[in-house]
């Protein structure tokens, strides 16, 4: 008996079999005229360079057909200071790199649990420059640990700067 392949069938399984191995790639090609000279979103203002960074990095907000700004990452945001920007992100967003704080030598001694939700203001490079802590339950105890765990974190560089808030739970296990 002579096995006869759909034509259908076969083009979809051949859909299927290359995005489950394109799902796996970690390299990315860009192709274009010429070379990117950085991956720094902030190091040069030139068609070449913004067509790369694009495929790369998200922005906070775009800009729609009539320039009206609109949400990317950031679901909302509002000008704190005139060189300060407050925004609100879309669930999921990540930072690039981050940092476990340590659980406080005393804390681990006295069994002692709890959630501290910490501030960062981010750089437009993505680097923490400030942290202040919004709540802190027991207060005193692990305060200090947040801080220097989310100085070492790194978020998506942007055009300006903005504020991003991160929980932090310390739980026994």
């Amino acid at each position: 008996m002579a096995f006869k392949l759909n034509p259908l069938v076969a083009t979809l399984a051949t859909v299927l079999a290359l995005t489950a191995a394109s799902a796996s790639a970690v390299t990315l090609r860009v192709g274009n005229q010429g070379d990117a000279l950085s991956m720094d979103p902030h190091s040069l203002n030139e068609s070449l360079q913004i067509s790369v960074v694009e495929n790369v990095y998200e922005t906070l907000v775009s800009r729609d057909a009539n320039y009206k700004l609109t949400p990317l990452l950031a679901t909302s945001w509002k000008q704190t200071a005139p060189t300060v920007w407050r925004f609100g992100l879309r669930k999921g967003v990540k930072p690039i790199r981050q940092a476990r704080p340590e659980y406080p030598r005393r804390a681990l001694q006295d069994e002692i649990e709890g959630d501290v939700l910490a501030r960062a203001q981010v750089g437009r490079d993505g680097r923490v420059m400030s942290v202040t802590i919004v709540s802190a339950r027991p207060r005193g105890v692990f305060e200090r640990a947040v801080e220097q765990a989310l100085r070492q974190y790194e978020f998506p560089p942007d055009d300006t700067e903005y504020v991003v808030e991160v929980p932090f739970s310390f739980r026994l296990e």
